[in-house]
């Protein structure tokens, strides 16, 4: 049936519609659950929580996307990502508006934790995995531009988010509204995506477009699962991305509590150069890699994140918080598209999906893990300075693990089936 259906597509322009439709849906997804630093004090507020118990909605958020990912992979690849891409717009446009419809913590919970957390599982690995299949030698620049979709998300959404909030008076109505954006958008685009050129009977792509292939042979996932460069990304994955919650999560909470004192719209913008930044690191460093290599690229990267933790306990003026702001997103805007052409480089595209689901699992975790150590230490503190040292010593072992990494051949590749 998927034959039949693309057998009219034009390969060697059709995987600039995909990479296209696939930066969409990434800026709507996770730029909307970037703004969760927004909304979480107007919550907190309402109900009284505290920010350890307000963040656990984040971290039941990462459990469930962490579940889910490893399956979202499987259906990529048995079933393609159309039907994927749309079951996650169902469940972002269902879940923000139940969200706006709280009016209990287990409620807070579950409509949160439990349908975004599906929604974006659902989300990611079949965007990076098609566009991996579109993309060959151009692979890293590629990923750059998909997963810098997040960032333009980041920039765009939270500022929204604040000011839908403060126009409408009500947190509870910027959801419904940003609920419909996302339902219809991300389920518009999902019928856009395409498998891949290798399961059309057209010529295959141009040089920038072309199936995906390496010079060593695929892996099924049990055979990637006896290797130790999967579990080293996968702890890369962990580690980079729970400093990276704990950063989206905490850092507006931050910046508004009586140490530094901004406003909350002020303080919004932070997370918008977060994502502005973040684009740069994308787009340059994933094209970098094409060229110095994803190990070398996510050593600097995570280093450089690493050292932006240490300098942030010290960031207590808005243009210290500026600057923290555009390094470290660069510096996560850097490592985001290298892992998972890493993961094709190193373990081929014969089960690629549900590979690149199982690493996403450590991301997850490590996610849920970082939203909820921030809250636990403010909470037992009331100072994020422990977290933030915290994170700068988890992104520091991601540097000094990614050294371990075996480097992927690059160069002319044969054929994969």
């Amino acid at each position: 049936m998927a034959v039949a259906e693309e057998k009219s597509i034009p390969a060697v322009s059709y995987g600039w519609v995909v990479l296209g439709a696939a930066t969409f849906v990434m800026a709507l997804g996770l730029g909307m659950l970037q703004s969760f630093g927004v909304f979480f004090k107007p919550i907190a507020s309402e109900f009284q929580w505290t920010r350890d118990v307000t963040a656990v909605a984040y971290s039941i958020y990462g459990i469930a996307e962490a579940v889910v990912t490893p399956a979202s992979g499987l259906l990529t690849d048995r079933y393609g990502p159309r039907v994927v891409l749309a079951a996650s717009g169902a469940f972002a446009g269902l879940g923000y508006f139940l969200v706006a419809q709280t009016h209990s913590l287990w409620q807070f919970y579950l409509f949160f934790g439990l349908f975004i957390g599906l929604s974006n599982g659902l989300a990611y690995t079949p965007l990076v995995v098609t566009v991996n299949r579109w993309f060959h030698e151009k692979r890293g620049l590629a990923q750059g531009i998909v997963v810098s979709g997040v960032g333009v998300g980041t920039m765009a959404i939270p500022p929204l988010a604040a000011y839908l909030i403060g126009r409408l008076d009500s947190w509870r109505a910027a959801y419904v509204v940003l609920a419909a954006v996302l339902g219809i958008g991300i389920t518009g685009a999902a019928f856009l995506l395409r498998r891949g050129p290798s399961e059309t009977t057209d010529p295959p792509p141009a040089r920038t477009a072309t199936p995906l292939t390496t010079r060593t042979a695929s892996l099924s996932l049990k055979q990637a699962l006896r290797q130790r460069h999967f579990w080293l990304i996968f702890l890369v994955g962990a580690f980079s991305y729970g400093t990276l919650s704990l950063v989206l999560v905490h850092l507006v909470n931050y910046a508004t509590d009586p140490v530094v004192g901004l406003s909350p719209e002020v303080a919004a913008t932070l997370i918008s150069v977060i994502g502005l930044a973040s684009i740069g690191g994308k787009i340059g460093m994933g094209a970098i890699s094409d060229y110095i290599g994803r190990k070398t690229t996510i050593i600097i990267c995570c280093g450089l994140g690493g050292a932006m933790m240490f300098f942030l306990p010290m960031a207590r003026s808005l243009w210290t918080l500026y600057v923290f702001a555009a390094m470290f997103g660069f510096a996560y805007g850097g490592w985001t598209p290298v892992i998972p052409a890493l993961v094709a480089e190193l373990f081929g595209l014969r089960s690629a999906g549900t590979i690149f689901g199982i690493v996403s699992l450590g991301g997850s975790l490590g996610a849920s893990l970082g939203a909820w150590v921030g809250g636990a230490v403010f909470e037992a503190s009331q100072s994020y300075v422990i977290a933030f040292i915290l994170g700068a010593g988890v992104l520091t072992a991601a540097a000094l693990l990614a050294v371990l990494i075996k480097e992927p051949h690059h160069g002319p590749r044969r054929g994969e089936a």
